[in-house]
C-alpha cells in the first residue's frame, strides 16, 4: 500500500514492482495521479498486480506493508497526517509494517501512531543515512567503515536533527503516571533538556500548585497553565516537556500542541499503580483518598482524552528506566535509527 503519487511514491512503487511485490495498491488525494502512477508501473511490468484506490478505507485484506511517500508530518508541520486520523487507525489494523520516508522529525507522528498500534514502523532517517554511506563507498571504494563508527555517526545524525529543527516531546498522562520521573530519565538518554510545566507555573505564580488552587481557584490555574504551555512551546530548542495531568484535557491546549512542532507521548499507567505511587501525598490538589469513586470517574474520563491526543501511547506501569530507554529508542536515540 503506497500513500501518495509524487516523486517519492513513484520511486517506492517502481521499487516494489521490481522486487515482485504480490500486489501494489496506490492512493493519492488526487485519484487521477494514483491512476497515472499505476499505469506507468504497468507499462514497465505488465505482469504485476498494480491498482489504485480512491478511498483508502476500502483497502481490502490484511498484512499490508504501508509505504508513505508524501510530506505529511514533516517538520514544522509535525501534527499532520496523510489521511484523516480515523482512516489512519483503520489502515493500521490492516498493516503488517509501516515505512515513512519523512526523516525530520526522526520519528514522525505516523510512525509513533503505528508503534502504538503494535505495527513495526520506521522513519526515513535510516534511508538518508544509508544513501550517504553508499555514496561514500561508491566514490571511495577503499574506505572501510567499522560498525561502531557507523553507530556513532547515526546517533549524531539523529541528535543533529533535533538540534537544527526544534521539537517538543510532550509527556501527558494522569497524575502519578511518571511524567516527571520518566521525563528526567528520557532527558538523560537523549540529551534534550527537561522542562516541567508545573514547575514553570510555580515559578511564575510564586507559589505552589496547591496554593494556586486554594487561593485563586482552578479556573485561574488553568489560564496560567495555558499561558505557560504556550510560552514553553515557543522556546527555540528541542525539549522534553512534562505536563500536568489536566493540561492536555483542554481543547485550547491540545490546539496549541497540534499547531506547534511537537509530538505527544501518553504515559498510560493503571489506576492501581497510580494509587500505589501517590499514596497519601498532599501535593496534588485533585487527589483525595476519601473520594475513590470520583477519582475513578476522573481517571476514566481523562484516559479517553489522553488516548485521543497521543501520538505514542505506552504502558507506564513498567520500570521508569526501561520505559525511558524504550521511548529514547522510539525517538531515534540508542544506536539505531528507526
Amino acid at each position: 500500500m503506497i500513500l501518495g503519487a509524487g516523486g517519492v511514491s513513484r520511486m517506492l512503487a517502481f521499487a516494489a514492482a521490481g522486487e515482485r511485490a504480490s500486489r501494489i495498491v496506490i492512493w493519492a488525494r488526487r485519484t487521477e495521479q494514483a491512476k497515472s502512477l499505476a499505469d506507468d508501473v504497468l507499462q514497465v511490468w505488465p505482469d504485476r498486480r498494480v491498482e489504485y484506490i480512491a478511498d483508502p478505507d476500502e483497502l481490502p485484506g490484511r498484512n499490508w506493508v504501508v509505504l508513505h511517500g508524501t510530506p505529511a508530518g514533516m517538520w514544522p508541520n509535525t501534527g499532520t497526517l496523510p489521511l484523516p486520523e480515523k482512516s489512519i487507525h483503520l489502515l493500521l489494523t490492516k498493516a503488517a509494517e509501516l515505512y515513512d520516508t519523512v526523516y525530520n522529525p526522526v520519528a514522525t507522528r505516523l510512525v509513533l501512531l503505528a508503534r502504538s498500534a503494535g505495527v513495526p514502523a520506521q522513519g526515513g532517517l535510516g534511508m538518508l543515512f544509508g544513501q550517504a554511506v553508499a555514496a561514500q563507498r561508491l566514490w571511495n571504494p577503499q574506505a572501510e567503515f567499522e560498525d561502531e563508527f557507523l553507530i556513532q555517526v547515526r546517533d549524531s545524525l539523529a541528535a543533529a536533527v533535533y538540534t537544527q529543527f526544534p521539537l517538543s516531546i510532550v509527556l501527558t498522562g494522569f497524575m502519578g503516571s511518571g511524567k516527571s520521573t520518566v521525563g528526567a530519565l528520557l532527558s538523560e538518554y537523549t540529551g534534550l533538556p527537561l522542562v516541567d510545566l508545573d514547575s514553570e507555573i510555580e515559578k511564575t505564580a510564586g507559589k505552589s500548585i496547591s496554593d494556586v488552587f486554594a487561593q485563586d481557584g482552578e479556573a485561574a490555574f488553568r489560564d496560567l497553565e495555558h499561558d505557560m504551555l504556550a510560552a514553553c512551546l515557543r522556546r527555540g530548542d528541542s525539549q522534553i516537556l512534562a505536563t500536568g495531568g489536566g493540561a492536555l484535557t483542554a481543547e485550547r491546549n491540545i490546539d496549541l500542541v497540534r499547531s506547534s512542532p511537537a509530538l505527544t507521548i501518553y504515559l498510560n499507567a493503571t489506576l492501581p499503580e497510580i494509587r500505589r505511587r501517590i499514596g497519601r501525598g498532599q501535593s496534588r490538589p485533585l487527589w483525595r483518598d476519601d473520594q475513590s469513586e470520583e477519582l475513578q470517574k476522573l481517571y476514566d474520563r481523562r484516559q479517553g482524552i489522553y488516548s485521543s491526543v497521543a501520538d505514542r501511547s505506552i504502558s507506564a506501569d513498567q520500570d521508569p528506566e526501561q520505559l525511558a530507554a524504550a521511548l529514547a529508542a522510539d525517538l531515534g536515540f540508542g544506536g539505531k535509527i528507526k
